[in-house]
């Protein structure tokens, strides 16, 4: 009997912060102004904060360990943002979730998490769902905003999850 309760209180609890992937993409869409949206799943999970923090963390020591203090310009916005995508598709992983976390593609027109806008600057960045709320993510330094306040949510061209 404990083992069924269990069963069902970890169904109830899966299936409460899953969203189907025409969701996803009607979601971010609509908040964005009609971006280009990517699913490549049938449905997706929530992060929690605590989760993400986890892994902000691990793709941060990740970075330093194999940048060594280089700086190298070879590895820029997109390559944060695909490492960070990774880095959350294998914490969901070990959790048997599927989180989301995309990768957007902006015409970044207004300055946003030390990374300067302008006419012809294009940015790359990470899409995260945390509880029932998109968060853009900048990968280079973790400053996070909710996708209803990011200042370049309208220049946002494509989404891929």
């Amino acid at each position: 009997m404990i083992n069924l309760i269990l069963i069902f209180t970890f169904l109830a609890f899966s299936l409460a912060f899953s969203v189907s992937h025409e969701e996803v993409a009607r979601d971010i869409s609509r908040q964005t102004k009609g971006a280009w949206v990517t699913t490549h799943d049938q449905a997706y999970d929530a992060i929690t904060k605590r989760e993400l923090k986890k892994v902000t963390s691990y793709h941060s020591r990740t970075v330093k360990m194999f940048d060594k203090g280089k700086g190298s310009k070879l590895f820029d916005c997109d390559d944060y943002a695909l490492t960070f995508k990774a880095a959350v598709s294998f914490h969901s992983l070990l959790r048997g979730a599927n989180y989301i976390c995309g990768i957007i593609i902006v015409k970044q027109e207004k300055d946003f998490g030390g990374v300067e806008g302008g006419d012809n600057v294009y940015h790359a960045l990470n899409l995260v769902l945390v509880g029932d709320t998109y968060i853009v993510l900048e990968p280079q330094g973790y400053d996070v905003v909710p996708l209803s306040d990011y200042p370049n949510k309208t220049n946002i061209i494509e989404v891929i999850i």
